[in-house]
Order: C-alpha cells, then structure tokens, then sequence
C-alpha cells in the first residue's frame, strides 16, 4: 500500500469538475424551468412564463458561475493551506488485475 498526499489541485481542474458534478442540478431546473413554461402558457399567465425562462437559463448559468469561481477560491486557498500544513492523504493499493483501489489514510 502506498500513502499519497495532495498537495496542490489546480483551480482550472476543480473547475472543470465543478461543472461535471453541476450537470444533473443544472438539467433539473432545466426540466422544471420547461415544465413552468408549459403551466404558464396553459393558464396565459406571464408572471409564470417569465419565471420558466429565469428557472431555465438564469439558475444553471448563476449555478455554474458562483460555484465554479468559489471551487477555484477553495482550490487556492487549500494551496496555500496545504503547503503550510500539509495537504490530504490517501492510501493506494495496487491490485492484481492493474486496479487501483484508494482509501483514506485517516481511517488507518
């Protein structure tokens, strides 16, 4: 087994993570931004067709803009922190079938 510590994450990387783990809640308000559409258009209401347009584009684009800027704070201030304190660590092992297999040292 082999320890592991990660000392640096590259703001562009957590961003771009950020934005794989923001699909499904970005698609979510995207269905129920369509589906507001929908009832606003049914009852002739454009309160709500204004609101289907916010939920639908306003909310993922405000999603991925504010947390992706706040992972990219995050990723440099644990930077600075980790080479100062030390950074995260995790346990490796290689399995036979060429598998890796990563837990966290903590539990050790």
């Amino acid at each position: 087994m082999q320890k592991v510590e990660f000392k640096k994450f590259t703001p562009k990387s957590v961003f771009k993570a950020i934005i794989y783990l923001l699909i499904v809640p970005s698609s979510l308000f995207i269905v129920g931004g369509l589906i507001t559409l929908l009832v606003g258009l049914a009852i002739g209401d454009s309160a709500i067709v204004g609101m289907a347009f916010a939920i639908m584009l306003l909310y993922p684009l405000m999603f991925i803009v504010f947390y992706g800027l706040f992972g990219m704070l995050y990723a440099v201030v644990y930077n600075a922190l980790a080479q100062k304190f030390g950074g995260l660590e995790a346990m490796i092992e290689s399995k036979e079938d060429g598998s890796i297999e990563i837990e966290n040292a903590s539990n050790q």
